[in-house]
This record gives structure tokens, sequence and C-alpha cells, in this order.
């Protein structure tokens, strides 16, 4: 079995094109679904 990283669709994006920023701690929990668990904190 082949490991998912060797999937030909599958590959890393790109560090530069990739932002960081603090999020709630809300989306710790998946029962959490909605708007709040993506604005920044």
């Amino acid at each position: 079995m082949s490991h998912p990283v060797d999937s030909p669709g599958l590959h890393s994006h790109p560090a530069e094109d990739m932002d960081c920023y603090r999020v709630s701690k809300l989306v710790n929990n998946a029962r959490n679904d909605s708007p709040e668990c993506i604005k920044a904190a």
C-alpha cells in the first residue's frame, strides 16, 4: 500500500502562498460550526 503523500494528485502547498493567523479555540471542537470559527482571534 502506498503512502497518501505519494499519490499523484496530492502535493504540498508552497509555504510562500500560505497565510497564518490565530483563531479562536472554538475550532478545536467539531461541534462548533459557525462563522466565529474563522474569525481572527
